[in-house]
């Protein structure tokens, strides 16, 4: 066949996120298209772009004939996707797997790889050839090398098993790849697909797997009830394998405890079973809560009847869904990207009820990628939470009509919706996900939580999960903001900062980055009239909601290249870090310059949170500590060296390298690694030298005065310390 045919399939991650790629399902389909002489090439992409440049990145790989893989998950984004293609191009369109309702009758349901044969070559197919037969290892439709990523299908239903030839065709590539190699690793290749009910083809399978000597290859089973006896037999005869298993029916105390077994012997990876099973106290949930497990309930509950600790556990995965886009969004409002983000396309729209009313389908196709985030700021969702619904996944949701509403009508305007977020009673929603943080967010005036700083106090003493988001609003908040600076510049103490308790929006513009992210739009405020800002509801509109992406990151580039050449910034001193805000309130604006040049420590007060906040985050012993305890030194603050001793050198440490101590201990921080590093107290002298700048050749002789020890003591611990930092990554230069 000559035509083009190009296959496109949506894949969702651990996190959540779309990407576009293959599952080894599809694989096993493009490995029939070639044994029947179809070729057929596949989209795929990690980081997906817009609606709008998917559909002409797919267009560029075939015009011709499309196929789209569609999954209960993707078929929002789906539909949008084949309805914004349909009207660029008169191209044909087949879809595979779960059936969707089309308008268009040129769109194809597909209901059998056999059928898509017949409709892609116009004729009955009369070969012999077997869907279940073919190998996508063995056709070439997929590397050995990745077979740990995709693993071995075994088939979709127990009707629709795959050949046990063909599963030998994989496993002999398997081999093939592997013999000879020394991995220091173990390999996990895991069987994908139908949980085998079916006890010969059980036998079979691990019959070939007997013929695999490779030491470091593992395999990983999924394994149906009824063969639950086999699994025990095979656990003592295959120490190569493990299993995944699904239970339907209630298990006898005999089975619980050969289950039990299992588990302790690290046999089982995962267990599918009945969400209803949760509601019981029975030994099988006791064993959930004891042992380390992934769980995977199936179906719906009501969570009303689960005790606080199941509910904790088999949340978990929701959990981890969830965290990304809570992380999202809070730097959203910090305006904290990494670089995967600053690919021009907007990760976070902030806009109006009024304003997702209207008809503005393609602006938001065109501006943000599959996977961005819509914040509708004024809507209120009802969403309940008395049933979840769990997914294949283990991921549990709540049942919203208000959320479909939304989501239909997006659908109906051919707008893609993948993430949905709302904030209601200062807690944050993710589309309909069922865990939600107990950590409340709330967005306040610097000027107000200064205000309320002892009942933000009170609330930390108490242990209550908040997190504080404070706004330049005004020149007040401004003044205090800078109020704060200069004694946290005194007393090089968080004592009664009001950044020792919360975030400052937009803290991006305090030198973070060496220049501002405008031009990349990762974050853009939509008002009812359809004016954008980028970050700043306080500065000018950049654009309106009538301008193209194009249009929009060119006035941003422009504003951008007109303020720094106004404020001459390619010519300043700090230019290599300052971070050059185009986004600056009129009550900021002639300040910001001054504050760069001879006011660092306003930027050191600005990073408080990023240093304090993960140090209570990530290092369990410092959970409880609150700010009065916690002392910092940087390259202007010292509190270990006297002030007389000048530095002279260029910087030894990246900028805002921070030593903390706490009740007596020492850590120091790095932006380069963002890790934390336990040093002694001696340490923290040579730390202090280091960012003081102090030439190397001077400082053993300074830390033999300081310690009172003798010199050669003073240059090994001085050799010490540098091999350390090195070996950390903490250096900016070689110390020398």
């Amino acid at each position: 066949m000559n035509k083009n045919i190009c296959f496109i399939e949506l894949i969702k991650d651990e996190n959540g996120f779309f990407k576009a790629g293959q599952t080894v399902e599809t694989a096993c389909i493009r490995a029939y298209l070639k044994e029947n002489e179809i070729d057929s090439m596949i989209y795929v992409d990690e980081s997906l772009p817009s609606i709008s440049d998917m559909c002409d990145d797919i267009l560029s790989l075939s015009d011709e004939i499309l196929v789209f893989v569609v999954h209960e998950e993707c078929k929002g984004i789906m539909k949008v996707l084949i309805s914004c293609i349909k009207e660029l191009e008169d191209v044909e369109i087949y879809i595979l797997g779960d059936t969707m309702d089309v308008e268009d009758k040129d769109i194809i349901n597909i209901n059998s790889e056999k059928k898509l044969i017949e409709v892609l070559k116009g004729e009955v197919d009369n070969t012999n050839s077997d869907f279940f037969s073919v190998s996508p290892y063995a056709s070439g439709i997929l590397l050995t090398r990745d077979i740990s990523k995709y693993g071995i299908w075994i088939g979709r239903s127990t009707r629709e098993l795959r050949q046990i030839d063909a599963i030998k065709k994989d496993i002999n590539e398997l081999v093939k790849a592997y013999s000879g190699l020394a991995e220091s690793e173990d390999k996990v290749i895991p069987f994908i697909g139908q949980f085998i009910e079916d006890k010969e083809y059980l036998e079979n399978v691990i019959d070939k797997l007997k013929n695999v000597n490779i030491s470091f290859l593992k395999f990983l089973l999924p394994v149906h009830e009824s063969n639950f006896d086999e699994v025990i037999k095979m656990s003592r005869s295959m120490p190569q394998c493990k299993y995944s298993l699904k239970f339907e029916t209630a298990l006898d105390e005999n089975k619980v405890n050969s289950l039990l077994a299992l588990i302790q012997d690290q046999k089982i990876e995962g267990i599918y079973f009945p969400a209803s099973w949760l509601k019981e106290k029975s030994k099988f949930i006791s064993i959930i809560h004891s042992e380390s497990i992934d769980i995977f309930p199936i179906g719906e509950v009501d969570n009303k009847a689960l005790s606080p600790e199941t509910t904790s556990i088999v949340l978990e995965n929701t959990r981890l869904r969830y965290l990304p886009f809570y992380r999202g969004f809070l730097n959203s409002k910090i305006g904290i990207y990494g670089g995967d983000k600053l690919d021009g396309y907007v990760h976070h729209l902030e806009v109006s009820d009024e304003f997702m009313n209207k008809n503005n389908n393609d602006f938001i196709n065109e501006i943000m990628s599959v996977n961005s985030s819509v914040y509708v700021k004024d809507k209120k969702l009802d969403i309940g939470d008395e049933k979840w619904l769990f997914d294949e996944k283990g991921i549990a949701n709540v049942d919203s009509k208000s959320f479909n509403n939304v989501s239909d009508s997006f659908s109906k305007s051919n707008v893609n919706l993948s993430n949905f977020i709302q904030v209601s009673d200062h807690s944050l929603y993710n589309n309909t996900l069922s865990y939600v943080s107990d950590t409340k967010i709330y967005e306040i005036s610097y000027k107000e939580g200064k205000r309320n700083l002892s009942h933000i106090k009170e609330e930390l003493k108490n242990k209550e999960k908040v997190v504080y988001i404070f706004k330049l609003v005004d020149e007040e908040d401004f003044k205090l903001l800078l109020e704060d600076a200069e004694k946290y510049k005194d007393s090089h103490k968080l004592t009664d900062l009001t950044l020792a308790y919360g975030y400052l929006e937009n803290s991006c513009r305090f030198g973070f980055s060496s220049q501002c992210s405008v031009s990349k739009i990762p974050r853009i405020k939509i008002d009812s009239g359809g004016n954008i800002r980028t970050c700043d509801m306080q500065t000018e509109p950049i654009s309106k909601v009538s301008d193209s992406l194009f249009e929009i990151e060119h006035n941003c580039m422009i504003k951008r290249e007109k303020k720094i050449h106004e404020k001459g910034c390619y010519d300043c001193s700090m230019s290599s870090w300052c971070s050059k805000c185009t986004e600056l309130p009129e009550f900021m604006d002639g300040m910001y310059c001054e504050i760069m040049k001879k006011k660092s420590y306003v930027l050191d007060y600005t990073m408080i949170p990023f240093i304090y906040f993960r140090l209570k985050e990530t290092n369990g012993n410092y959970t409880d500590i609150i700010p009065d305890y916690v002392i910092i030194s940087n390259e202007y603050m010292y509190n270990y060296i006297p002030s007389e001793i000048k530095g002279e050198v260029a910087p030894y440490l990246p900028k805002f390298t921070s030593l903390l101590t706490i009740n007596g201990k020492c850590l120091i921080w790095s932006p380069a690694t963002n890790k934390y590093y336990n040093v002694s107290s001696e340490l923290a002298y040579i730390v202090e030298l280091l960012l003081r700048r102090v030439r190397a050749e001077s400082i053993p002789e300074l830390v033999s005065k300081l310690l009172k020890i003798d010199i050669e003591k003073s240059e090994r611990i001085f050799d010490f310390a540098i091999n350390a930092f090195k070996k950390a990554g903490v250096l900016y230069r070689e110390v020398k």
